[in-house]
């Protein structure tokens, strides 16, 4: 499914197919197709550090450990039913003002977490 070409290493350009950029110093791959060979190497992993990340910057705690992640991926079927659409599931907080621990966080879709947010913060 990821197709590469190990030639164009020795020229310091990205390995992908088709991919003229050049490759990071320490990687064979340029940014781009670095996170996209780490998505499809190890998915829950990138899905982990992705939602980790954001947690962070958002200012919210994550106390959440890779193997708690993967066996709550693997116990809710998580990792299939992530999308874009507002039936797809998304993870939330069960109580908004803790952060993300094994504790409190659930399985809702997206259309009923962006309803959640909006009772909760809603002026009216």
């Amino acid at each position: 499914m990821f197709k590469t070409i190990d030639s164009k290493k020795s020229k310091g350009l990205c390995v992908a197919h088709r991919c003229s950029n050049k490759s990071t110093p320490k990687d064979r791959f340029c940014s781009k197709h670095s996170k996209r060979y780490q998505k499809h190497k190890n998915a829950i992993k990138y899905t982990y550090h992705q939602k980790k990340f954001r947690a962070i910057e958002r200012g919210i705690s994550w106390e959440l450990t890779v193997k708690e992640f993967t066996d709550f991926c693997s116990y809710t079927n998580y990792m299939e039913l992530k999308g874009k659409t507002s039936t797809s599931a998304s993870i939330d907080r069960i109580r908004s003002e803790e952060g993300y621990h094994k504790d409190n966080i659930q399985i809702l879709t997206l259309g009923d977490n962006t309803r959640k947010m909006h009772e909760d913060n809603c002026p009216f």
